[in-house]
């Protein structure tokens, strides 16, 4: 995926009256390539986009096999996307969501595995794969993932957005995923996953990660949504007990 910095003596541009480089510190990493058999046997480079907030790349997050299985398992659950259960002519998208028999696909288990991976959360923490499809003039306007409420029983707040890119726009065609307040915007680039933190390491929320899907100008441009969310599920007992809960400023397992 291609990452454009539209205005870099603006850098992370907020309006939140929190001493962001202290509850978020700037620590940058260089690209790492990482395979993790079974889930991933392929290499995945991760790339730092923005230290803080964190932003993420992660390149060839998906196989081509695994792309094509997802849009052809999701083309019959398409419907109009919701916010907060309700649609609105603020988010104009279709929406499939990998739930019930879907969510046994062989090739949804593994990528939800591989979520889990990189993000280093457990698997009870992840909502259902989304896929989302947006023809030319469907946007999804400026909004943050770190919603208090949502479709799904995990009450615990979003801490950590997936998104990945099924298919490949030019640059010209639009679709682009834009953060107004950073100067930051993401062209879809097939199979990569863009992976940014929505709280801030003491897990306030951050005003700065507001987003926005821009509507493609021509084609048709899908993605995979996964939200990650954290706090209180069983998943995170182990790690209590280990002393070492999953961090929102720690990703991949010391990989990003």
């Amino acid at each position: 995926a291609h990452a454009v910095r539209l205005r870099a003596d603006e850098a992370d541009a907020m309006t939140c009256p929190l001493d962001v480089s202290r509850l978020t510190p700037r620590v940058p990493v260089a690209s790492k390539l990482v395979t993790m058999p079974p889930h991933t046997p392929h290499a995945v480079r991760v790339q730092q986009v923005l230290a803080s907030p964190r932003v993420r790349l992660l390149h060839n997050f998906l196989s081509a096999e695994e792309a094509a299985a997802l849009l052809a398992l999701s083309e019959p659950l398409f419907e109009r996307s919701p916010v907060r259960s309700v649609a609105t002519d603020r988010r104009t998208s279709s929406t499939a969501t990998l739930m019930g028999r879907a969510a046994a696909n062989v090739h949804v288990r593994r990528v939800r595995q591989r979520i889990a991976f990189f993000s280093e959360y457990e698997l009870d923490m992840l909502e259902p794969l989304q896929v989302v499809r947006y023809t030319p003039g469907q946007k999804y306007e400026a909004h943050h993932d770190y919603f208090d409420l949502c479709d799904f029983p995990q009450r615990p707040r979003r801490h950590l957005t997936f998104l990945i890119y099924l298919n490949q726009l030019d640059e010209k065609d639009g679709g682009w995923t834009e953060f107004p307040r950073l100067n930051l915007r993401i062209q879809p680039r097939a199979h990569t996953a863009l992976a940014f933190n929505d709280v801030l390491d003491s897990g306030m929320d951050d005003e700065r990660t507001e987003h926005v899907g821009s509507p493609p100008t021509r084609g048709v441009k899908y993605a995979i949504n996964c939200w990650i969310r954290a706090g209180d599920p069983p998943g995170m007992l182990s790690r209590r007990k280990q002393g070492k809960l999953a961090r929102v400023d720690h990703f991949g397992k010391g990989v990003a």
